[in-house]
């Protein structure tokens, strides 16, 4: 776990830049809200704790936004394609998961590599 500002030094952006990021994936993305505890409260929804430190999926995904946005696709232009439920699965637990997957093969196939 992380915090926003420990995150926001480690990719070198300001805290004011995490956070828009925050928000735009908190707003559009199910599963990096869902990944914050929730508080039960009597006859309502849970109520989601958004100040909560960061899981290593919700890491990934705003350094995905990150890198999407620097490869020049306008946070505008983001914003409408998650509007219309376009380009949303790429920041899923699932891909995220799959990552790790591709992520732990290629640490594996060094390992063997350092080994031979």
């Amino acid at each position: 776990m992380k915090t926003k500002s420990q995150l926001a030094r480690d990719l070198g952006i300001s805290r004011k830049t995490l956070y828009e990021y925050h928000h735009l994936a908190c707003t559009y993305i199910q599963d990096y809200l869902d990944a914050f505890p929730k508080i039960p409260r009597t006859n309502a929804l849970p109520e989601t704790i958004k100040d909560f430190p960061l899981t290593a999926y919700q890491c990934w995904v705003i350094n995905q936004l990150l890198a999407t946005i620097r490869a020049k696709v306008t946070r505008k232009h983001l914003e409408k394609l998650f509007d219309a439920n376009q380009y949303l699965d790429r920041f899923s637990q699932a891909a995220y998961q799959e990552f790790q997957q591709e992520s732990a093969t290629d640490d594996d196939l060094e390992g063997l590599r350092q080994v031979a």
